[in-house]
């Protein structure tokens, strides 16, 4: 896909998410994205690539660093979105959230412990802005907790852009500045990892529910 068909699709998705933000996310089922349920983040289109997981780096124990699989088979660890401000029982278009994925099964305990998408900062000119998962903000000493705030832009049907969307502080509260979001995309590294960046061509993804059951009624009632 060129680069500019990218830009346009990326736009695309910025128009829809000004014009309809309260628009709910939807699944694969077309059911509403709930908070605290577990969903398989899946490509869309022709990539080589299957769902997210983590991978380690540079010889630590933790694997810490947010990937796409190698095979299409392969979807990958499930994540959740936890709401920084919404009301709502599910995700809406443009939300401000923190993604957090399920690695409860890590023989490491203290690996299992991080768990929040972290946006990295490169140390280096030649480095790329990578998506690592780390402590829970609210737990957290890291001073920059914007580094975890994400949204979901709509494109058409049910397929979505996620975006890094930095918040900055007013004299009254926090807030996200849509034109500071950078779209995430992957980008494979000279090891063959295909790695989670916000130094790629945006990644068209949906959402796949990751059991079989049914949305709640509260969730049915105020999607209506």
């Amino acid at each position: 896909m060129s680069p500019m068909l990218y830009f346009l699709l990326a736009l695309t998705a910025v128009i829809a998410a000004t014009t309809n933000a309260a628009a709910p996310i939807r699944d694969t089922d077309g059911d509403t994205v709930e908070f605290d349920s577990y969903y398989y983040v899946l490509p869309v289109g022709k990539s080589r690539g299957g769902g997210l997981t983590l991978s380690g780096r540079d010889g630590r124990s933790c694997p810490i660093d947010v990937v796409q699989t190698s095979s299409r088979r392969d979807k990958g660890l499930p994540i959740k979105f936890s709401s920084l401000r919404s009301r709502a029982g599910y995700v809406t278009e443009s939300a401000e959230l923190q993604i957090v994925v399920d690695n409860d099964n890590h023989r490491d305990r203290t690996c299992a412990r991080s768990t929040y998408w972290w946006v990295k900062e490169p140390e280096n000119s030649w480095e790329d802005w990578t998506v690592k998962v780390g402590p829970n903000p609210r737990e957290s000493r890291q001073q920059d907790l914007s580094k975890t705030v994400f949204q979901i832009h709509a494109f058409k049907y049910d397929y979505y852009f996620l975006a890094y969307c930095p918040s900055y502080d007013d004299e009254v509260n926090s807030k996200v500045s849509s034109d500071r979001c950078r779209y995430l995309g992957i980008l494979e590294d000279e090891e063959g990892f295909r790695r989670l960046t916000l130094d790629a061509q945006p990644f068209m993804v949906k959402f796949d529910r990751t059991d079989g059951r049914e949305r709640s009624s509260k969730s049915k009632a105020m999607a209506v």
